[in-house]
């Protein structure tokens, strides 16, 4: 008896040893960051969004995230095209500051929600703008607005940010695959060279 218990102690341990070593990919929306940009559009699809276009290293779709219509880009590694980061860009072009920063504030409680505090934010304009001028949105387009929120997780990066076209971006950075773009750019930087 004593026997088994040491058994199945150490088989326990060395699973959760390996377990513990053993690192995840980032989710979005319940998907691993995982696998060619291809296998994750095709993901993507079987929830609802709509490829419309394929370049490179990039698979844009459309479709619904969060309740609201947006567009998906699926970025992936030049050599192999295994997907590292998703970004979302919802549809809507704000034509109020108020609004714009009302839905980035909506957003990032969300997030707060599920994921806690973030590890990192900046809200900010660049001169000579700043906020209550009332010329908030001008900046906004003019790329003087550096609104952000970011989540540093053991998987992977997390971003919501306000964009310039007046929009609200989210981007999932996957921790494992993000290290193998580095590495095969190297490569192909020593290759080159």
């Amino acid at each position: 008896m004593k026997k088994r218990l040491i058994v199945l102690f150490l088989m326990l341990f060395a699973f959760v040893s390996v377990r513990v070593g053993a690192q995840e990919h980032m989710m979005f929306m319940k998907t691993p960051i995982d696998g060619t940009i291809t296998e994750f559009a095709s993901k993507m699809k079987a929830k609802g969004f709509v490829q419309t276009e394929v370049a490179k290293d990039v698979i844009t779709m459309e479709g619904d995230f969060m309740g609201q219509a947006c567009e998906l880009y699926i970025i992936g590694t030049e050599k192999t095209k295994t997907v590292w980061q998703v970004s979302v860009w919802f549809d809507e072009k704000y034509t109020s500051w108020y609004d714009l920063k009302s839905d980035y504030n909506d957003i990032k409680d969300s997030y707060i929600g599920k994921y806690g505090v973030q590890t990192n934010n900046y809200h900010f304009f660049v001169k000579p703008y700043y906020e209550g001028d009332g010329y908030e949105l001008q900046a906004v387009k003019l790329d003087k607005c550096r609104y952000g929120s970011f989540w540093d997780k053991e998987d992977g990066n997390i971003m919501i940010s306000i964009e310039k076209f007046a929009q609200i971006s989210i981007t999932y950075q996957d921790r494992l695959n993000t290290q193998k773009r580095k590495i095969e750019k190297k490569a192909q930087i020593n290759e080159d060279i």
